[in-house]
């Protein structure tokens, strides 16, 4: 048994358990080398991933030895959230590296392209036609990582006690079994079954291997970078974009309502209340759009049928894949259409972001318990329910003020965001509409995004994908620790 004094605790605790997810990151770097088989003729470009992912492996090793070795103390909410954040902050720079090396890109370039992967949000400043393959496989594997999350690849090499309040720290709401490493292993498995599945579809109906590999990555992760500039409408096929709405979905959806789908549970897996909310929106906005699109754009009913589902579908799943060149020719009527489904968002417990379904669900419900309630007697006490995919939930008044907490800053965040980008120039509808796919995780664009952007809309942009992705308390939990921990370091010099 360790002793008290060989126990880790504080900044040592901190820095170790970093180093063990820093080390990691160091080894994601160095992945698209392996790309240099089938592509041997970009060997010149090998430099720019060894350097840094070098550097990355080597600074996480000597971390870890704070706690290499010693008991672990207790890992409190706001140690987590310091882990989470510096971890996800040293992803983001560590994975920018590769591109600022070739001379090609600003160092706000880089990191607003590498932030755009980990967070699996999808806008880009990258020419993708004239890329070499180990930057796009790159990014495609900054946004693997990034949708299932750093905590839950790092888990095999933690405790279960610690892995639990990281990974909570991250953003996941769910476990899945009570043994955290089973549930990431499930995770693990179904994610990576989802993309060899989609590889496999991809080329049969004609995508080149490659391509496969990056969209069917991308399309689960609900990322959605692509290896052409006019993403899934450069291959005019209905039969890919049908397996990119058959991802994008899965991707979308809470893991552990998959499991009971799979499991022969198929009842739970509808009962769940983020499915009923997901039909609905898509009952609702396809035919809205379909409509628009033949009132107001003149398209055939197929055509419009055939955009507004992938779209409404690519937003709300917050993918950002689109079948049409731009969205400028579009109605403002669409655009808040795609900006309120960007902003809602996907499952929790999915790849997906935005504020997520089940939030949006407490958010209705409770107004609907509210007049409930109004109208009844007051005699009369009733307790509260959301279907969850396994069991049916209590919903507290606490966990209905921390839902409303959390929807008012989210779009208190996202108006601030929006306003910025109006103060340099861009106006409403397409601020709002690319603040909303930057925070969402979506990565559709209305052309505020680009290699001409200035430095301080894409660092905005930037900023608004990664507090989305890592839904902003834990970001907020991070400041505050570091601020007290400085503060308290100051009070000891004084006195």
């Amino acid at each position: 048994m360790m002793s008290r004094t060989n126990t880790v605790s504080g900044v040592r605790l901190v820095l170790g358990y970093s180093g063990v997810i820093i080390m990691i990151i160091g080894a994601i770097v160095m992945l698209p080398l392996l790309f240099l088989l089938p592509y041997p003729e970009e060997r010149d470009v090998a430099k720019f991933f060894i350097v840094p992912g070098v550097c990355t492996l080597m600074v996480g090793y000597l971390f870890s030895f704070f706690v290499r070795g010693h008991g672990k103390g207790h890992v409190d909410k706001g140690q987590s959230a310091v882990i989470v954040v510096t971890s996800w902050v040293v992803a983001v720079f560590s994975c920018a590296i590769p591109f600022y090396l070739t001379g090609d890109y600003t160092m706000t370039q880089a990191v607003f392209e590498s932030t755009s992967g980990w967070t699996t949000t999808g806008l880009t400043v990258v020419d993708v036609e004239n890329t070499p393959h180990l930057f796009l496989i790159h990014r495609s594997l900054t946004m693997f990582f990034g949708g299932i999350g750093l905590v839950l690849v790092t888990l095999s090499v933690l405790p279960n006690s610690y892995g639990m309040s990281l990974y909570r720290a991250e953003g996941h709401s769910d476990n899945m079994l009570p043994n955290l490493l089973r549930s990431s292993r499930i995770i693990l498995i179904l994610y990576s079954g989802y993309i060899i599945g989609g590889i496999l579809l991809y080329v049969a109906f004609g995508m080149p291997w490659f391509d496969a590999l990056n969209h069917s990555i991308c399309a689960v992760a609900t990322g959605g970078f692509s290896t052409k500039a006019l993403s899934i409408g450069f291959y005019h096929s209905v039969p890919i974009e049908m397996v990119s709405v058959i991802l994008m979905i899965l991707g979308s959806t809470n893991f552990l309502a998959h499991l009971c789908f799979l499991s022969g549970k198929p009842k739970r897996f509808f009962a769940h209340c983020e499915m009923h909310l997901t039909m609905l929106i898509y009952a609702v906005s396809v035919p809205l759009a379909t409509y628009f699109l033949i009132s107001q754009v003149g398209e055939t009913f197929f055509d419009s049928f055939r955009s507004a589902a992938f779209h409404m579908i690519s937003a709300l799943s917050t993918t950002g894949y689109q079948i049409v060149p731009a969205f400028n020719g579009w109605p403002s009527t669409l655009l808040l259409l795609l900006t309120l489904l960007m902003l809602v968002g996907g499952h929790a417990g999915s790849t997906a972001g935005g504020i997520k379904q089940v939030r949006v669900y407490i958010m209705l419900k409770s107004l609907i318990w509210y007049f409930r309630d109004t109208l009844s007697s007051g005699r009369i006490v009733r307790a509260d329910h959301i279907q969850k995919p396994t069991e049916k939930q209590l919903v507290t008044a606490e966990m209905k003020n921390e839902t409303f907490i959390f929807l008012q800053v989210y779009l208190l965040v996202f108006l601030a965001g929006s306003f910025f980008l109006c103060m340099k120039g861009f106006d409403l509808k397409h601020a709002l509409f690319e603040y909303a796919s930057a925070m969402g995780g979506v990565g559709l664009s209305a052309g505020v995004t680009s290699p001409d952007a200035a430095p301080p809309v894409l660092w905005a942009l930037s900023l608004g994908m990664f507090v989305g992705r890592l839904e902003i308390f834990v970001v907020i939990t991070a400041f505050l620790k570091l601020l007290r921990s400085m503060l308290a370091l100051g009070t000891e010099d004084i006195s």
